[in-house]
């Protein structure tokens, strides 16, 4: 890589850093905090609670990477160009202008509660969903206030109200969970007690960035909220790249949100009584967490890589392939191995994480859109870099139609399993129109074929060595084991072996340069596994 020392490129990822571990610590209690709220309330509860999480989504979304992040772009461009108060000036109309558009969207969902689950076909549903809206309530204050300090430079606050507000929402999901089932209380209630937990832990984020705001950077009130006066086109850019920004990251969200109004109705439809109905879309639920799980290991490395490609300059095109390059390996290389990895220990992993094997067969069809999401991730993140705003939302849109047709007529041929078909099928045409934006974009060969040889036999190699470490696991297995507990053992022992046998055979094909290996986590550790000879089959 040239022109940019390496020097250079630690600073430029260490710039991301703050951003990033809030952002897989707070993915990762999203994923991980499900499984035990699925072994508390069983698959009913867990496919009550699940149908609503989608609305929470969207709130999270768009006070997290939707309105914050073009908050903090207008208003770190506006003091470079006009000074600090003519950057103040901005917050206040930005602020009213989002509440106004919240407002709608509380209204919206609170109001249309009852018409949105009788669509879902559960018209019990209607109390979740009102809680839910109140989410949208606090999305203005929290994205001006996360946005200002964006816009200033400093990321601590965002990460810390980011880390707090999951903390406290994931301990409060799990606390009411156990009490409410101890007393008996029914699974609708515990489902509302739930998202009432969620909209608390908002509470907390705010109270969380008000403090930060008035003590510890000294901040008044009249410098935060300024004067009614913005420009049209601050307000413009806010709702137009603010929202696509936010459809961007949303494809998982979106696609639970068709399931919610489709799976559990064309079940019923079918003929399955209504509990059964339940537990079949709770058991398809399952791989939720799964999905998050590895989403966040296949992205969290290699979209740190991303601000890098928005700093360099476009004529220079050999930093810009190498970091393109080196961005998409990483989501490909750990998305494959996470995606066939999940399908080789499923059945153990499910009993593991859920009591019983239930559903395995469509868990496994749902762990190949590990690897579609991670690279349509990637590929988003790069492509706005680039400065490509709408072309990302456009093609999340055109996916989320595909998933909703697709889901029409597979569900009715080939039950529940058709909704996981869906969604890889979705995410494949996603991958493949990305992929021919990026290559029309940036004009050049980004992928050696030499690596996907590399990343075919590393896959077979961890299928093979999970395959017999099940052989000889099944062989020892003794009756006095306790079944969930030789799962544990399956899974993970399965899943140790595997990692470190597709991890070495990477490293010794070579896909990653030695300086490429450093820049990333225990990179100095897994260095020494690379070939003596330093051959490189792309230069």
């Amino acid at each position: 890589m040239s022109n940019i020392t390496f020097n250079q490129k630690q600073v430029l990822l260490k710039g991301a850093i703050i951003l990033s571990i809030a952002a897989i610590v707070t993915k990762v209690l999203s994923a991980v905090y499900r499984i035990p709220f699925q072994n508390i309330v069983g698959d009913i509860g867990f496919y009550i609670y699940q149908q609503v999480y989608p609305f929470y989504g969207i709130a999270i979304a768009l006070s997290t990477y939707g309105f914050p992040v073009i908050i903090s772009k207008l208003y770190a461009d506006t003091y470079s160009t006009r000074g600090k108060e003519e950057a103040n000036r901005l917050l206040f109309p930005l602020f009213l202008a989002i509440f106004c558009f919240c407002i709608l969207l509380y209204f919206g969902l609170f109001f249309g509660a009852d018409f949105l689950a009788i669509q879902m076909g559960d018209i019990h549903l209607s109390p979740l969903i009102k809680i839910t809206s109140y989410a949208f309530l606090l999305i203005p204050v929290i994205s001006i206030i996360r946005g200002y300090f964006q816009g200033t430079g400093n990321m601590t606050p965002t990460a810390i109200s980011q880390v707090g507000d999951q903390t406290v929402r994931v301990a409060l999901i799990l606390v009411f969970a156990l009490i409410f089932v101890g007393n008996g209380a029914s699974l609708y209630k515990i489902g509302q007690a739930a998202l009432f937990a969620s909209v608390v832990g908002n509470l907390f984020g705010i109270t969380l960035l008000i403090w930060l705001v008035f003590h510890q950077h000294s901040v008044s009130f009249k410098q935060l909220i300024g004067n009614v006066r913005a420009s049209f086109f601050a307000i413009r850019t806010i709702f137009g790249h603010g929202i696509a920004v936010c459809i961007s990251g949303l494809t998982l969200v979106l696609f639970q949100m068709s399931d919610a109004f489709q799976v559990y109705s064309a079940l019923i439809k079918q003929g399955l009584p209504f509990q059964e109905a339940q537990i079949l879309k709770g058991i398809y639920d399952r791989g939720q967490p799964l999905i998050q799980i590895g989403l966040v290991l296949a992205t969290s490395l290699s979209l740190s890589i991303v601000p890098i490609i928005s700093s360099i300059n476009n004529r220079n095109r050999k930093d810009l392939h190498d970091y393109l390059r080196l961005s998409l390996y990483i989501s490909i290389v750990v998305g494959a191995g996470a995606a066939i990895g999940l399908m080789v220990i499923m059945d153990p992993l499910n009993t593991m994480l859920f009591k019983n094997s239930s559903g395995t067969e469509v868990l496994i069809i749902l762990s190949f859109a590990v690897l579609f999401a991670s690279i349509n991730a990637t590929i988003i993140s790069i492509m706005q870099g680039l400065g490509y705003i709408y072309y990302p939302s456009i093609i999340v849109l055109i996916g989320l139609f595909i998933k909703i047709g697709l889901n029409f007529f597979l569900l009715s041929k080939i039950g529940i399993a058709g909704a996981a078909v869906a969604t890889n099928i979705a995410m494949m045409v996603m991958l493949f129109l990305l992929v021919m934006k990026l290559r029309k974009t940036v004009k050049f060969r980004i992928i050696d074929p030499h690596f996907f040889f590399v990343l075919f036999y590393s896959l077979v190699s961890m299928v093979l060595v999970i395959t017999f470490f099940f052989i000889a696991c099944n062989k020892l297995k003794s009756e006095a084991i306790d079944s969930r507990l030789f799962a544990c053992f399956q899974s993970l022992g399965g899943a140790i072996v595997g990692g470190i046998v597709f991890l070495l055979f990477v490293i010794r094909g070579e896909v990653f340069s030695r300086e490429e290996l450093l820049l990333l986590p225990w990179g100095d550790k897994l260095e020494i596994f690379r070939k003596k000879n330093n051959r490189r089959f792309m230069k």
